[in-house]
């Protein structure tokens, strides 16, 4: 069993997105994937995977989405995973609720950042996670537009720093990720042009991941 935990204490990175579309390219190859949705605050890993709009979702229940993607909520406690999904597990949440020893002792932490604010998050993250040694790896993933490249070297370079390895990525545009929650399916699915790409994306990313 690996596990996969996609977070940052700042909003609006994409860890839900990078999450959901980790897990289920794993599925569409055929690995064994379970999802825990660790935002204590909102669910909106299961909102989002499911389509449901889900005002108290139940922590002993496992959720359903798109291509059968099993997934649960937490509200910090240990999530019991069946033999059946003890594959790889990818957790989206706060750095403070993943990383704490009582819930996940994560293999690899992915650091989504987006603009120079979330790279400041993510030395914050970095410096949390230094608190619980169960966290092995950790890579930040960068979403790589234009006007990103300004803030790539520093990113990088801060990245070695603190020990952390660093793979650039282009995310879909907002349009793209809102029909992504809207149908609660992948952005490869849909019809719009410019998206086949991203399938090649989280392809690299996941095999990435499973390498590292």
């Amino acid at each position: 069993m690996k596990i996969i935990a996609i977070t940052n204490n700042r909003g609006g990175v994409g860890k839900t997105f990078i999450t959901l579309h980790l897990a289920w390219y794993g599925q569409s190859i055929g690995d064994k994937v379970f999802v825990i949705d660790a935002d204590t605050d909102q669910a909106n890993a299961v909102m989002w995977a499911t389509g449901l709009k889900i005002k108290d979702p139940d922590s002993s229940k496992v959720y359903y989405g798109y291509d059968d993607l099993p997934i649960a909520w937490t509200m910090g406690e240990k999530v019991s995973v069946n033999e059946k999904y003890n594959g790889t597990i990818f957790v989206d949440g706060r750095p403070q609720i993943i990383l704490s020893g009582q819930l996940f002792q994560a293999d690899v932490v992915v650091i989504p950042i987006e603009g120079i604010l979330s790279v400041v998050n993510a030395k914050a993250v970095i410096d949390t996670m230094k608190e619980y040694p169960e966290a092995k790896k950790m890579v930040i993933v960068m979403n790589k537009t234009q006007k990103q490249n300004k803030i790539f070297q520093s990113t990088y370079l801060m990245a070695k720093t603190l020990g952390c390895d660093l793979f650039p990525v282009k995310l879909p545009f907002n349009k793209q990720v809102y029909w992504s929650e809207k149908n609660g399916k992948p952005v490869w699915v849909s019809r719009a042009k410019g998206v086949k790409p991203f399938l090649r994306q989280f392809k690299r990313l996941y095999d990435f991941l499973m390498e590292y």
